[in-house]
C-alpha cells in the first residue's frame, strides 16, 4: 500500500514565489438567454450548461445534510447543506484524478473506499484507473488499496453492512472482493471484456446484483460467488453499459437494464423486471417499442447510451421507475407505459445524465438528485421542475482558454459538454452559451479588450457580449481547425502589430491585414499567405518581442525553423536541430525572452532547452525538479531581470531563474493542483496565455484544466528592499527615464534599472549607479544575470561594475561590463571630461548571462578588470592607472542607450572586499524559556561583505533543518562583530539539537558548536528492548497522554526509512521489526503533533 500524496509533499515547492491562484468560475454559470419560457432553453435553443461533470452522488449514511460528489476529472467534493453549496474534500488526492464511485462505511462514516477512473471514457478510450483507494479519517488522508486488483476502473463499490471489513467492487475487469478493509483484493468474477458497472445490495441481507456490459449478476453471500445470466445475448461488450435497480419498499423487485451503441447510433435497448429478486426475469421494454427511452427527442433520435444511462425506483413504489440519458421518462406499471417528464433535451437539466437518485435521508421522499456532465441538479415535484445544486463544484473540464490581452480578469474558454464560458467585467459573473464540446484555439484582440479569435469553422473573430456579431478570418485549410491538441494554439495575433497574425499546421501562414473585418457587418477580407514550405507538423511558433521579422517555428522533428525576414514578400527559413536525443513527437513549445530577444527557450516532450544566441546553439536546460513527463507550455516573464521562467505541465506549474539550479513546483494557493502522471490524461492542462501587465507583480500566466478549471500563476515579483546599508541609487547625467536599485532578500541580489544615452566614448555619461563609497584598495565583484536589449541596433546597453571618482557626469572612473549583444566591454576615463576609451573584451564571453565580473585596485591606482564564466577561473581583459582619491565609488552601472526606456539587470554575490576574513568565533546560546520555547542568541565577527546566517535543528544531532535565516551586510572592510535572536516557538518534546551555520560571500560553510536543549513532554513514551533481535519484536509504551494515534518511522544510518507504523491507539504497541542487517538505527516517534527521537541498537540474535 502506498501513499499517493507523498510525491507532492516531497515536490520542492518555491516558497520565494507567488502562489497558484483559482480564477475560474465556482458557482454556477449563467446560461445567457433570448427567451424566457420555463420549457425553452435558457441557452437560445442549445442545452443547458454547468459547471463540470460529476459521475455520482453518495449520501452520508447518517448525516441528513451531508453529501459528497465525484468528479469526471476534478476529484471529490462534498456539501454539508444539502448540496446548497460544495468544496473540495479535504486531502481528497487531486483534483485531476478521476473518480467514478465511492463508498461508506455505515458504522464509521470516518471510513472511505473511493474507486478511481472516468467509467464512460474509460471504456470507450482505454483509460485506465488507479483501482481503489481507502481513508480513515474522513477523507483528510488516503491510502491506495488495490493489492490483487492493480490499476482497474472501478465503476461502483459495495460494504457490507454485518461485516464493515467486507467491501465488493465492480471494476473493469469484473467483480473483486476484499475480506479486510481493503488490505487485499481477491477476482471473484472476472472473464475478458468483463466491465461490471453497477452493484446493489438487497436489504439488509447478503444477497447483492450487479449489471455488467452484457451480463446479469446475482451473489447470495456478500459477493464471494456469483451467479450468471445473458438475459439478452444480444449486447456485445463494445460501448454497452448496464444497469441494474433493487426497490427500496421490496427488495425482491429488481430491474436490470441495458444500452448498446456507438458514438450517437443507439442499435439496441432492453429492460427486464423481476419479483423474486433476480432469480427470473420478464422483458419490459426493447428498443423496438416506439418510445425511445435513450433518444434526444423520444421518438427517433438516438442517444449516447453508453455514457448516459440512469434506472431508478420510487422509494415507496416499487411499480414506479425512471429510465433516461438526454431525457427522462417514468412508468408506473413496471415499464409497460412510458411518460416523457422532461419537454425536450435540452431544458430543465443538463442532457448527459449519468446517475438518479432519491435522497435515501429524505423523509418526504420527494428529493430526487441528478448528477450531470453540467454537475448536480434537484427536483423535489416529480421530476417536473429542476434546480441546480452546483455552486462550489470547482471543476469544469476547459478543452481550450483565451487570456485578453488588455484586461487582466477576462478569459474565455470551450468546455467539454457546456459549451462557451467567458466572465463577464460588467456584473462578475460566469456566463456561457452555445453547448457540447468546443475545442478550438481561442486568442484575444490586442485592440479590443473583448473581441475574440477562435479557430472554430475556419476562423472567426466574435465579440461574447454580442454574439450577433461575428466576422471570418478565413483561415487556410492547412491552419489547424479540428478537436485536436494543436488546434488549441493554431495562430496568434502579433503583440507589435495588431493587423499582422501567423497561424500553422504543417507549414506557417501570416495575414497582413487580420483586422480587416467588421464584426458589426459581418464582413471580413482578411487573407492568408503561406510564407514556409518545410511541410513538418509545427509544435509552436513565436515572434522576437522587440522584432516582428524574427520568427520561429518548432516542428515535430526536434527542429527549430528561424526567419529574420517574416515579414518580406518571401521569407527564408533556416533550421537547427535541438540536441541530440530531443523529440518533439508529442509536444512542444517556444518562448523569447522580451529584455533580451537573443534568449530562447524550447520544450522537446520531457526536456527544456535554452539558447543565448538567438536559435543558433542550445544547452540542455532540463536540470533536476522536473516530473519525466511531457510540457505543454513554456513562458518568460517579460520584466524579469532573472529570467524567469514558467513550465506548464500536465503535473503543475514549475518555475526556474539564472539565480537557481533545478526547478521548484509553484505552490497551489487554496488547493491542489491537478496532477497526473498517467499517460492517459495527458492534458489535464490544456491551454495557458501570458497576461503581460506594466511589470511583473501585475503579470502572470493563466492556464485550463480538464477538470478543475482556470487558474493562475503570478509571477515571481523580484524584492523591491531597501539597499543594503551604506549602498544608494542615483542617476548620473539627468537621464529622461529614471532609474533605481533595490536589494532582494530572498535571492540576495541587486535588481537595478537605467536608462540614459549611456556609457561610450563621450566625456559625459548618462547611467543609474547602484554604489557605495570605499576607500583604499578595493575589490569588487558581482554575478551578472541579465542586460536587456534595449539598444538592438548597436548592441550598447550595459550592465557592469565599475570604481567612480565622483557622481559627477565627467567623473574618472574604470568600468567592465556586458552588453545587450552578449559581449563584454573594459572602458575608462582618466581624467574628468576626457573623452572615455572603450575596448571590446578579448576573450569575449562564451555564454552570455550569468557571467562574473570583478575590477581589482590596489594601492597605486591600478585597476585591472577579470571577467569569469564561474567566478573561479578569471582572464584578465584590462589595466589601467586612475588616480582616485581617498574615497571614490564602487558600484553597479546600468544604462539602456536608449532615451527612452529603461536597461533591467540584476547581479549577486556582489562584495567589495580587498581580502576576506573568513567567519569565526561562532557562537550560539540556547536555553529553554519554558515547555514551548527555546532562546536563541548567536554573534560571530568577520570582514566579508555578505553573510548568511541560519539557526539550524535536530532531533538526534545529525540531520539539522533550518529554522530561521538571516543576512547580514558588512558596510566596511574592516573585522565586523554581528549578533542575533529568535525564539523557536515548536521545539521538539524531548532532546533538541542546535547549531549556527554562517554562509560567507564564497559560499564557505562554518558552524558553531552544537548546543543541546530538553524540553519535557507532557507523556512518557519509552521503547524496550533495547538491544532488541534484528527479527524480535520492539515493545512501545506511551503513558500520559491521550488516546491518540502515534506514528513509529526507523531510519538507517543513511537517513533512509526502514519501516513506518501506525499505532491505532497510545499506549502498548508490539512493533514487528522487518530488518536485514544488525547496527545502530535511528526512530522518530510522531504523537501528539511532537516528534521524540531515539536510537537503537539491532542485533543478529
Amino acid at each position: 500500500m502506498k501513499k499517493l500524496f507523498l510525491a507532492i509533499c516531497l515536490l520542492p515547492v518555491l516558497s520565494f514565489a507567488q502562489t497558484l491562484l483559482p480564477i475560474g468560475n465556482t458557482n454556477f454559470p449563467i446560461n445567457d438567454n433570448n427567451s424566457a419560457a420555463p420549457t425553452s432553453a435558457i441557452n437560445s435553443g442549445w442545452q443547458i450548461n454547468g459547471i463540470g461533470k460529476i459521475i455520482v452522488i453518495v449520501p452520508h449514511p447518517s448525516i441528513t445534510t451531508k453529501l459528497y460528489a465525484c468528479s469526471g476529472s476534478g476529484g471529490i467534493f462534498v456539501s454539508t447543506n444539502s448540496g446548497t453549496n460544495w468544496s473540495p474534500l479535504t486531502g481528497s488526492f487531486l483534483p485531476g484524478v478521476q473518480f467514478g464511485s465511492l463508498a461508506i462505511d455505515p458504522t464509521n462514516s470516518n471510513i472511505m473506499y473511493a474507486g478511481t477512473g472516468e467509467p464512460s471514457y474509460a471504456q470507450m478510450y482505454g483509460w485506465g484507473g488507479y483501482g481503489t483507494f481507502k481513508s480513515t479519517d474522513g477523507g483528510v488522508s488516503w491510502t491506495q488499496s488495490n493489492s490483487g486488483m492493480g490499476n482497474v476502473v472501478v465503476l461502483d463499490l459495495c460494504i457490507n453492512p454485518a461485516n464493515t471489513q467486507q467491501v465488493v467492487a465492480a471494476t473493469s475487469a469484473g467483480i473483486y472482493k476484499t475480506s479486510n478493509g481493503g488490505t487485499s483484493w481477491t477476482a471473484v468474477m472476472s472473464s475478458a471484456g468483463s466491465w461490471v458497472q453497477q452493484i446493489v445490495k438487497q436489504g439488509n441481507s447478503g444477497n447483492l446484483v450487479a449489471a455488467g456490459n452484457t451480463r446479469f449478476y446475482r451473489s447470495t453471500d456478500f459477493g464471494s460467488t456469483w451467479t450468471t445470466s445473458d438475459l439478452d445475448p444480444s449486447f456485445s461488450s463494445t460501448f454497452s453499459t448496464g444497469r441494474v435497480a433493487v426497490a427500496a419498499s421490496n427488495s425482491n423487485v429488481v430491474y436490470a437494464g441495458w444500452v448498446n451503441n456507438t458514438f450517437g447510433t443507439a442499435n439496441n435497448a432492453s429492460l427486464y423486471y423481476s419479483t423474486d429478486g433476480g432469480v427470473t426475469f420478464t422483458k419490459k421494454y426493447a428498443f423496438t417499442d416506439a418510445v425511445k427511452l435513450i433518444s434526444y427527442d423520444g421518438s427517433t433520435s438516438a442517444g449516447y447510451g453508453w455514457a448516459n444511462f440512469v434506472l431508478t425506483i420510487s422509494k415507496t413504489d416499487p411499480n414506479t421507475i425512471y429510465v433516461g440519458g438526454h431525457l427522462l421518462f417514468k412508468s408506473t406499471n413496471n415499464g409497460v407505459n412510458w411518460t416523457l417528464k422532461t419537454p425536450n433535451w435540452y431544458c430543465c437539466i443538463h442532457t448527459d445524465i449519468r446517475q438518479l437518485i432519491f435522497d435515501p435521508n429524505d423523509g418526504t421522499n420527494t428529493r430526487m438528485l441528478a448528477s450531470t456532465d453540467g454537475g448536480v441538479f434537484l427536483s423535489t415535484d416529480d421530476a417536473v421542475n429542476w434546480s441546480q445544486l452546483s455552486n462550489g463544484l470547482f471543476c469544469n473540464q476547459y478543452l481550450s482558454m483565451g487570456q485578453s490581452n488588455l484586461n487582466p480578469d477576462f478569459v474565455i474558454g470551450g468546455l467539454q459538454d457546456n459549451g462557451i464560458i467567458f466572465n463577464s467585467p460588467v456584473d462578475g459573473n460566469y456566463h456561457t452559451y452555445t453547448g457540447g464540446d468546443v475545442y478550438d484555439h481561442m486568442t484575444c484582440d490586442y485592440t479590443n479588450a473583448y473581441n475574440v479569435y477562435t479557430s472554430y469553422s475556419g476562423g472567426r473573430v466574435f465579440n461574447p457580449y454580442n454574439r450577433s456579431q461575428v466576422a471570418n478570418l478565413n483561415l487556410p485549410s492547412n491552419i489547424y481547425t479540428s478537436g485536436t491538441a494543436n488546434s488549441r494554439q493554431s495562430f496568434f495575433i502579433s503583440p507589435l502589430n495588431p493587423a499582422i497574425a501567423y497561424g500553422w499546421g504543417t507549414n506557417v501562414y501570416r495575414s497582413s491585414n487580420v483586422n480587416s473585418y467588421n464584426i458589426a457587418t459581418n464582413t471580413s477580407s482578411v487573407a492568408w499567405t503561406q510564407i514556409s514550405t518545410f511541410s513538418v507538423t509545427i509544435r509552436d511558433v513565436k515572434i522576437s518581442p522587440v522584432d516582428n521579422n524574427v520568427l520561429y517555428a518548432l516542428g515535430n522533428n526536434a527542429t527549430v525553423y528561424k526567419s529574420i525576414n517574416a515579414t518580406e514578400a518571401s521569407p527564408t527559413f533556416s533550421a537547427i536541430a535541438l540536441p541530440g536525443g530531443a523529440s518533439t513527437s508529442v509536444e512542444g513549445s517556444l518562448t523569447v525572452s522580451t529584455l533580451n530577444p537573443n534568449v530562447l527557450y524550447a520544450t522537446a516532450n520531457g526536456a527544456v532547452y535554452r539558447s543565448t544566441n538567438a536559435g543558433a546553439t542550445w544547452t540542455n536546460y532540463t536540470a533536476t525538479g522536473l516530473p519525466a513527463i511531457n510540457f505543454e507550455k513554456i513562458f518568460i516573464d517579460p520584466y524579469s531581470s532573472i529570467e524567469s521562467v514558467y513550465l506548464i505541465t500536465t503535473l503543475g506549474v514549475y518555475y526556474r531563474d539564472l539565480t537557481m539550479s533545478s526547478w521548484s513546483v509553484v505552490s497551489p494557493n487554496t488547493t491542489a493542483l491537478p496532477q497526473n502522471s498517467s499517460a492517459s490524461y495527458a492534458g489535464i492542462i490544456n491551454g495557458a496565455n501570458l497576461y503581460k501587465g506594466t511589470g511583473s507583480s501585475n503579470s502572470h500566466v493563466s492556464f485550463s484544466t480538464w477538470g478543475s478549471g482556470i487558474w493562475k500563476a503570478g509571477f515571481y515579483n523580484q524584492a523591491t528592499n531597501a539597499l543594503p546599508t551604506g549602498w544608494s541609487s542615483v542617476d548620473i547625467g539627468s537621464p529622461a527615464v529614471a532609474g533605481s536599485g533595490f536589494f532582494d532578500n530572498a535571492k540576495l541580489s541587486f535588481n537595478v534599472k537605467g536608462a540614459g544615452t549611456g556609457l561610450n566614448a563621450a566625456s559625459t555619461d548618462q547611467f543609474n549607479f547602484t554604489r557605495a563609497t570605499v576607500s583604499g584598495n578595493s575589490d569588487i565583484i558581482a554575478k551578472i544575470y541579465s542586460v536587456a536589449e534595449t539598444d538592438p541596433v548597436n548592441g550598447l546597453s550595459k550592465t557592469g561594475i565599475m570604481l567612480r571618482a565622483s557622481a559627477n557626469a565627467n567623473a574618472p572612473y574604470v568600468m567592465v561590463a556586458l552588453t545587450g549583444h552578449s559581449g563584454a566591454v573594459f572602458q575608462y576615463r582618466v581624467n574628468a571630461g576626457d573623452v572615455a576609451t572603450v575596448t571590446t573584451t578579448s576573450p569575449a564571453p562564451t555564454d552570455a548571462y550569468p557571467y562574473w565580473l570583478k575590477l581589482n585596485k590596489n594601492s597605486s591606482n591600478v585597476i585591472t578588470a577579470y571577467i569569469s564564466p564561474d567566478g573561479n577561473t578569471w582572464t584578465q581583459v584590462g589595466q589601467v592607472t586612475v588616480p582616485f582619491g581617498t574615497t571614490f565609488l564602487a558600484g553597479i552601472a546600468t544604462t539602456s542607450n536608449n532615451s527612452s526606456v529603461v536597461n533591467y539587470s540584476s547581479a549577486n554575490n556582489v562584495s567589495l572586499n580587498s581580502f576576506v576574513i573568513p567567519v569565526q568565533n561562532i557562537e550560539l546560546h540556547a536555553a529553554p524559556v519554558n515547555k514551548n520555547n527555546v532562546s536563541l542568541t548567536w554573534n560571530f565577527e568577520s570582514n566579508d561583505r555578505n553573510i548568511v546566517a541560519e539557526v539550524e535543528r535536530s532531533t538526534d544531532g545529525s540531520g539539522f533543518n533550518s529554522i530561521h535565516r538571516k543576512s547580514y551586510f558588512n558596510n566596511s572592510t574592516s573585522q565586523q562583530s554581528f549578533d542575533g535572536n529568535t525564539i523557536d516557538a515548536s521545539p521538539f518534546k524531548g532532546i533538541n539539537y542546535y547549531r549556527l551555520k554562517t554562509i560567507g560571500q564564497d559560499g564557505q560553510v562554518k558552524y558553531s558548536p552544537v548546543q543541546k536543549v530538553m524540553i519535557e513532554s507532557d507523556f512518557i513514551v519509552l521503547t524496550e528492548p533495547n538491544p532488541v533481535s534484528i527479527n524480535g519484536d520492539l515493545k512501545i509504551v506511551i503513558s500520559g497522554g491521550p488516546a491518540s494515534k502515534a506514528t513509529f518511522i526507523l531510519y538507517d544510518i543513511t537517513g533512509k526509512t526502514i519501516q513506518s507504523e501506525t499505532f491505532a491507539n497510545a499506549g502498548i504497541n508490539l512493533i514487528h521489526l522487518k530488518l536485514h542487517n544488525a547496527g545502530t538505527y535511528t526512530y522518530r516517534i510522531i504523537y501528539e503533533n511532537k516528534v521524540i527521537p531515539g536510537k537503537i541498537l539491532v542485533t543478529e540474535n
